[in-house]
């Protein structure tokens, strides 16, 4: 009966040989470019990671190719990342990041 157990609980656990998974790390990072609505770079802007849940806010400034990187924000979190642009203290864009890497450009309406 032991024997058939043990043969079973092999059997059972191939698929996660053939299949491995990837466990995320502690950490992921998140870049992405800030931009005018003609596609022009915006340098100098804040742009602000947080998560309201846990009390997590990371700040940092666009380069001068309107380009931001977050290099190690947790990934512990279970909840989503709001990202915030603000431009001489007032903010121009609020979205959302669903998930880790490099972010759809955030484009901002200039009149």
């Amino acid at each position: 009966m032991k024997r058939v157990l043990a043969i079973a609980f092999v059997l059972a656990l191939l698929p996660c040989l053939a299949f491995p998974q990837v466990m995320p790390g502690p950490y992921m990072q998140i870049s992405g470019v800030v931009v005018t609505s003609r596609g022009v770079p915006i340098p100098g802007c804040l742009v602000r990671l947080q998560n309201p849940d846990v009390g997590l806010s990371y700040p940092v400034s666009t380069g001068p190719a309107g380009d931001y990187y977050f290099p190690e924000v947790p990934t512990q979190v279970r909840t989503l990342y709001v990202i915030q642009v603000f431009w001489n203290g007032s903010i121009i864009y609020n979205g959302i990041v669903y998930q880790p890497g490099l972010q759809p450009p955030i484009t901002i309406p200039v009149p």
